[in-house]
């Protein structure tokens, strides 16, 4: 079909249409002119006729213009951009009419019309260099190819893999309680304010390193630049705990997840037994861990008292507030089962009760020793002895 000349009274196209308004700007037209025993300098005065601000604001509007079969007889496999799905789709081109809406290949489709709305904060989804097809993913389907992540949106434009920029070596985890900023570079902490945070996936420092966290868990959280209204969940590297946010459906990173179970997964979160705030956090960024074995504030400071829990993680220094032998009892809202003491006001003796091993307050003592220690009983017998001596 190709080889027919003008003689024959058949113009076709293999790249374009001989379109009813406009100038075809598909790079093989120069070529199908000469086929048709056409001059290349006539299709250069063409090209020089029409400006570049002209050419591009055609190439810009091409996807969006409507199917055009075309009034002709013939029958041409061709592809045209769907807008409203944002797809190629095949169709039937007549030969004479139609617009620049109108591809050879579904190959040359895609690569002038992207199948998706890119709602990559850095840069463009992935894209099949041969064929053009586009990497979409989904909560199901997560995958992505190297240095690529899912996000994923309100539809499925915007569900695609968005590149990362991290480039660094990933070494297995073999302590899971390492401090959070002793995992990370000391390159990616003094950015970690920045506005358009790395998307990457993994980073730990090449020295000292026994550890990995995903970067997701250390990126700021963003609502993003879309219209939508999403549930989703971030990371407070902070607070280290899971918290909901609204997101805009575009423009995010991937401290993004789908439910707060995802997140809690994915980063470490702060197992937080004290019940006003958070404990007291060392140089590094973990929790002050203090002694099972007394209750003394000797590795708390001051306005902290140790929180003796199930166990040693979460036995930690809590904030202090008040008087402990004027708080009342708290049994907690752990699930644990242990056998504690506290100081009744009322009585003013040192009581069993069980404790549940988070929440509560510092009127909590492991012994009855040790709540006499911090608070006094009130004795009659040591009264009385006292008395009779006068």
């Amino acid at each position: 079909v190709i080889s027919e000349s003008i003689s024959s009274g058949i113009p076709i196209f293999p790249g374009g249409n001989p379109v009813s308004t406009g100038i075809s700007t598909d790079s093989s037209v120069g070529t199908a002119f000469g086929g048709a025993r056409m001059s290349n300098e006539f299709n250069t005065g063409v090209q020089n006729l029409v400006s570049n601000t002209a050419m591009e604001t055609i190439r810009g509007n091409r996807c969006l213009q409507p199917l055009a079969p075309g009034t002709g007889t013939y029958s041409l496999p061709r592809y045209y951009f769907d807008t409203e799905a944002s797809l190629c789709r095949p169709f039937i081109y007549s030969g004479f009419g139609g617009n620049d809406n109108s591809f050879e290949t579904i190959q040359e489709c895609r690569m002038a019309c992207p199948e998706y709305d890119n709602p990559c904060p850095l840069g463009l989804p992935y894209v099949d260099r041969n064929d053009g097809n586009v990497a979409f993913c989904s909560s199901i389907n997560p995958l992505c190819p190297p240095n690529y992540w899912c996000h994923i949106g309100d539809r499925r434009q915007t569900s695609v893999c968005c590149p990362s920029l991290a480039n660094v070596n990933a070494l297995p985890i073999t302590n899971p309680l390492r401090p959070l900023r002793s995992l990370v570079s000391m390159n990616f902490m003094r950015n970690l304010n920045g506005a358009a945070l790395d998307t990457g996936t993994d980073l730990v420092e090449q020295n000292d390193m026994v550890g990995i966290i995903p970067l997701a868990c250390f990126q700021p959280m963003l609502e993003g630049r879309g219209k939508a209204k999403l549930t989703r969940y971030y990371f407070n590297s902070i607070a280290r705990t899971c918290e909901k946010f609204i997101y805009s459906g575009k423009g995010g990173n991937q401290n993004n997840f789908l439910s707060k179970t995802d997140c809690e997964e994915t980063c470490p979160i702060l197992e937080n037994p004290c019940e006003n705030g958070l404990p007291a956090m060392g140089p590094e960024g973990n929790p002050i861990l203090c002694d099972s074995d007394t209750t003394t504030t000797s590795k708390c400071s001051i306005g902290y008292y140790c929180h003796i829990g199930a166990t040693s993680s979460t036995t930690v220094c809590c904030p202090a507030i008040g008087d402990p032998c004027r708080m009342p009892v708290s049994s907690g809202n752990g699930n644990a089962v242990l056998n504690r003491w506290y100081y009744n006001t009322q009585s003013q003796i040192c009581v069993n009760f069980v404790y549940s091993g988070q929440g509560g307050n510092s009127n909590n003592f492991r012994t009855r020793e040790d709540c006499i220690k911090a608070c006094p009983e009130f004795r009659w017998d040591y009264i009385l002895v006292q008395i009779c001596k006068f």
